[in-house]
């Protein structure tokens, strides 16, 4: 079956073509964002190009959205890195105007199913996959391939989970969660403030390679806090497997290393289960959004 999986983000929108699992193509351009009616025109020139332009006409378009968002009634009511879509009828806008079967869902639920379906975590069982980047995102996808949404399709948010309760100010406006001490962001942050220099998440982990034992103890304490916090989601869940993306736990091998450590100590007392980094690269979302249309749509 060929599908359209749209990965929209705060600085980025990719579109791309799959035929069962294969991605065919894709192309990327920057998201829109100064007006809704900018954003929306982009979204719908980008999804026609290849709505006309691909051989065998996708039957569905599935979208990964960044946000909260009803995965239901496709509107999303707020996302952080793109203020424009406030309560927009997403789905009902672009299934409107293309006139093509519309599905969607959370970015990151999506990079989950799709490292569940095809990645790191195929034929695994289980998976609770966690994006570490600007932000930390999560997502639980079971046995079956279904995606866990809760009752308002806002479950596994895990990176607004307490890890520290006197911890710094996190963006949702509470103290300590996971997400305002050991995301990219948090890293930068925390290491600007305790050494009184602007730091960004590149040079903290270029002083950690070069030796920088503060900077290393403080990359210490955002891996211990991110071991605590998975295995929390994995006893939680009772997931089989544990599978992490996002840019920085795509290029940062060692302090990957150190959460997986860290992870192991904390389930010690529980069972042991694999921590992998996410398998299907850059356009895990695309992939996610095109699997999900797949899924939903008649053969």
């Amino acid at each position: 079956m060929v599908v359209l999986g749209i990965d929209i983000g705060g600085t980025k929108t990719s579109f791309g073509i799959l035929k069962n699992q294969q991605l065919l193509k894709v192309h990327t351009v920057p998201t829109a964002k100064d007006t809704l009616a900018q954003f929306e025109q982009s979204l719908l020139t980008g999804a026609r190009h290849y709505l006309k332009n691909t051989p065998h006409t996708p039957r569905a378009i599935g979208v990964a959205a960044p946000g909260f968002l009803n995965s239901h009634s496709g509107v999303v009511h707020y996302a952080s890195n793109l203020s424009i879509l406030r309560d927009y009828p997403l789905k009902e806008r672009l299934q409107t105007a293309l006139n093509v079967p519309v599905f969607i869902d959370n970015d990151a639920n999506l990079a989950g199913f799709a490292e569940q379906q095809a990645g790191a975590a195929k034929n695994a069982g289980s998976c609770l996959y966690v994006t570490l980047s600007t932000g930390i995102g999560g997502a639980f996808i079971t046995e079956q391939g279904e995606i866990f949404t809760g009752s308002h399709g806002m479950a596994c948010d895990i990176g607004h989970t307490s890890v520290l309760p006197a911890g710094p100010v996190c963006s949702c406006g509470q103290r300590g969660c996971w997400e305002a001490v050991a995301s990219g962001t948090a890293i930068a942050k925390n290491a600007s403030a305790r050494f009184n220099t602007p730091c960004t998440t590149a040079d903290v982990f270029a002083l950690a390679a070069n030796g920088h034992e503060e900077v290393q103890k403080l990359l210490n304490e955002a891996a211990i806090y991110s071991g605590m916090a998975l295995a929390n989601g994995a006893k939680l869940f009772d997931a089989d497997t544990v599978v992490m993306g996002g840019s920085v736990s795509l290029s940062q091998t060692g302090f990957i290393n150190a959460i997986r450590q860290h992870f192991q100590t904390f389930m010690s007392n529980f069972r042991i289960i694999p921590l992998h980094t996410a398998a299907l690269g850059p356009h895990t979302g695309v992939i996610g959004a095109g699997l999900y249309a797949q899924r939903h749509t008649q053969p």
